[in-house]
C-alpha cells in the first residue's frame, strides 16, 4: 500500500500501458505476418517439408527479427515520447510483463494438452527459441541501449 502513496506506481503506469500496447501490436503484426508473409508461402511450397527441415530456421529468424524490431520501436517510443518517466531496468521489466504473461499462459495451455514441443527437431528448437526471445526482447533491447550509451559516454565512438 505504501508504494501507491509515494508515487512509485504512478511513475511506472505508462510502462505497463506501453507493455500492453507492445503485446497487442506484436499479436497484430504476427497475425498479419502469418497471413501475408511470403515466408509462409515458401514453407507451403517446399517439397518434403518435415520437422527437421532447415527452412524452419529461416522462419524462426523471420519471427525473431520481427520481435526484436518491435521491441526496439517500443523502447524508442517510450524514450522519445515519455521523457519525464524513467527508463530503467524496472520500467523495461514492466513493459515486458504483459508479453511474459501471454507467453506463459499459452505455454501452460500447451502443457495441458501435451502438445508442447520437445527439443527433438529443428521446428521445436525454433519455436522454443521464439518463445524465449518473446519473453526477453524488451529487456534485451534495453540492455543494448544501456551498453551503447555507456560506450558513447566513455568516448569509444
Amino acid at each position: 500500500m505504501g508504494v501507491i502513496y509515494n508515487g512509485e506506481a504512478v511513475r511506472y503506469l505508462p510502462s505497463f500501458i506501453i507493455g500492453l500496447i507492445f503485446t497487442l501490436i506484436t499479436d497484430i503484426v504476427f497475425y498479419l505476418s502469418a497471413r501475408y508473409s511470403p515466408i509462409v508461402d515458401f514453407l507451403i511450397a517446399t517439397p518434403e517439408l518435415n520437422a527437421n527441415s532447415f527452412e524452419y530456421v529461416l522462419f524462426g529468424l523471420h519471427d525473431m527479427t520481427i520481435t526484436l524490431l518491435l521491441a526496439c520501436l517500443c523502447i524508442i517510443f517510450y524514450k522519445k515520447v515519455l521523457k519525464k518517466f524513467p527508463l530503467n531496468f524496472k520500467s523495461a521489466l514492466i513493459i515486458q510483463l504483459p508479453t511474459i504473461f501471454i507467453v506463459l499462459m499459452h505455454t501452460y495451455q500447451l502443457f495441458q494438452y501435451s502438445s508442447f514441443p520437445m527439443a527433438n527437431s529443428i521446428y521445436a528448437i525454433v519455436e522454443i527459441s521464439g518463445r524465449v526471445l518473446s519473453c526477453v526482447s524488451v529487456l534485451l533491447i534495453y540492455w543494448l541501449v544501456v551498453a551503447y550509451n555507456k560506450q558513447i559516454n566513455h568516448g569509444k565512438y
